[in-house]
């Protein structure tokens, strides 16, 4: 009876470290999620609080009661010497008394705080639903608002400056530049007569 009693309490410690273990992680991602709102942030503050008393539940659990085990060895030491049959009585007494013990006070007490601590981790998976959806509307509604610009935007664009209008003779590419009349003279005094026609007169 006393080690069946020995196992059932190793496999509640055991899930009461796995669900202390379970809520430190939602509270580390809880935290890391961007509030964008009022209502994103006020379920990332119950998702936290709901993570906070599993893990509280899950700490009681495994420091509730301790665990008391037969025979204590320390305690043999004083029937070295005495009769077999007393030693066997206080061994059994011993053990009657620790199974009685642990029946009554641990493993109920650790029981019940894991009850609680299923019943917070369920609550904290709901919000942590609620969150993952409120995220993802946020998430599109900043998409759409993203790709279409808002109206103000466009008054900005329209009552925006222009720059000045540039001058038609710097904007077209094949208008003349200015030339020295001499410089003009002088290339037209070079070119021989045969090739001036008749008319011709020296162009820019």
């Amino acid at each position: 009876m006393l080690d069946s009693l020995s196992e059932s309490n190793r496999h509640l410690d055991n899930k009461a470290s796995f669900i202390l273990a379970l809520a430190g992680v939602a509270i580390g991602a809880v935290v890391q999620i961007e509030a964008k709102t009022c209502l994103i942030a006020f379920f990332q503050v119950l998702a936290v609080l709901g993570a906070t008393a599993t893990g509280i539940a899950a700490l009681i659990a495994l420091t509730v009661r301790r665990f008391h085990t037969a025979p204590d060895l320390k305690g043999l030491e004083k029937y070295h010497d005495k009769d077999v049959a007393e030693t066997r009585k206080n061994l059994y007494s011993g053990m009657r008394l620790a199974i009685e013990h642990n029946e009554e006070h641990v493993l109920p007490g650790k029981r019940l705080a894991l009850k609680w601590s299923f019943h917070f981790a369920f609550a904290t998976l709901i919000l942590f639903s609620v969150l993952g959806i409120l995220k993802a509307g946020s998430y599109q509604e900043h998409k759409f608002m993203g790709t279409e610009p808002s109206k103000d935007l466009k008054d900005s664009e329209e009552e925006a400056p222009k720059p000045p209008p540039q001058d038609s003779k710097t904007v077209k590419p094949n208008n003349p530049l200015p030339v020295d009349p001499d410089l003009k003279k002088e290339i037209w005094n070079s070119i021989p007569k045969e090739d001036k026609k008749k008319g011709d007169t020296p162009k820019e």
